[in-house]
């Protein structure tokens, strides 16, 4: 085959493509019918909702949760996270989740972002799994790593300059975080949330990127301008994002950039922001 025919075909192949021709149908009202809309089982992402055990929540949120599950293939069960919608969800929402379904499979594998184990898409409830990560988001670690200093000081009231954890670590994570955040610029994909309760620690404290609710592709343009209102990360925002709505990758480094000072504060916020957003 040639280029031409190749270029022709490929977009209409692979998991992507299919996926993407959902998030279409879903934008299309259902025929009479023809009242659901699901995803061939085909797709390597679809994980039968009877190989997929729920377990204690891991967190919740304004329209979903995140639980602890274990998922059974071919004899091998492992623990992975699932995230799921709350009943009362509108199909906005239901979009919203399958566009994060839609990111994690142009994204690929990354030993430095979390991986996409497969996702429930057939049925009434609609799921994400990911890989777990057992020792947390990078926030709640930090905290915590610095609550113990604090603890343990002979002095109470003092400020305290050293940490429990060594230098090496810390640097380490920011290693880890820039080596992500490379691979997703170069997929072409704009984060728009990078902060530290957004990357968990895996095994080894590996620093792992997370939580794509917010990210979008740019495959059509090298920016992307968002319309909608909603809750915004603003003491991570760039101030072309602020003012503008213009998220790029050059926006992700700005969040890069204080996601590095709550790495060296130990999870402190960086600033206190006092703007008036018209």
């Amino acid at each position: 085959m040639n280029d031409a025919i190749l270029k022709d075909l490929i977009p209409k192949a692979g998991p992507r493509a299919r996926l993407t021709a959902l998030l279409m149908e879903l934008k299309t009202p259902a025929k009479p019918n023809h009242p659901d809309v699901s995803i061939s089982t085909l797709n390597y992402w679809e994980i039968p909702t009877a190989n997929l055990k729920l377990g204690r929540w891991l967190g919740r949120g304004q329209f979903g949760e995140v639980r602890l599950g274990e998922v059974r293939n071919r004899g091998v069960t492992k623990a992975v996270a699932v995230k799921t919608l709350k009943d009362s969800v509108s199909d906005s929402g239901k979009r919203d989740l399958l566009g994060e379904l839609d990111i994690l499979v142009t994204v690929g594998h990354h030993e430095n972002i979390i991986s996409l184990v497969g996702a429930c898409t057939t049925g009434d409830h609609l799921c994400i799994v990911v890989e777990y990560a057992p020792n947390g988001c990078l926030k709640d670690w930090l905290t915590s790593k610095s609550e113990e200093l604090n603890a343990s000081s002979e002095y109470q009231n003092q400020p305290v300059s050293l940490s429990i954890v060594p230098m090496e670590q810390l640097i380490q994570f920011g290693i880890d975080v820039a080596n992500g955040m490379s691979h997703l610029a170069a997929m072409t994909c704009v984060h728009r949330d990078l902060a530290a309760r957004n990357v968990l620690l895996g095994e080894n404290l590996v620093a792992k990127i997370s939580d794509f609710g917010l990210s979008r592709d740019i495959y059509e343009s090298s920016e992307y301008v968002k319309s909608t209102k909603s809750k915004l990360p603003l003491r991570w925002m760039a101030y072309e994002s602020l003012f503008y709505n213009v998220y790029t990758s050059q926006s992700d480094v700005w969040s890069f950039g204080v996601l590095l000072w709550e790495i060296m504060t130990m999870g402190k916020s960086g600033y206190v922001l006092k703007i008036s957003l018209k």
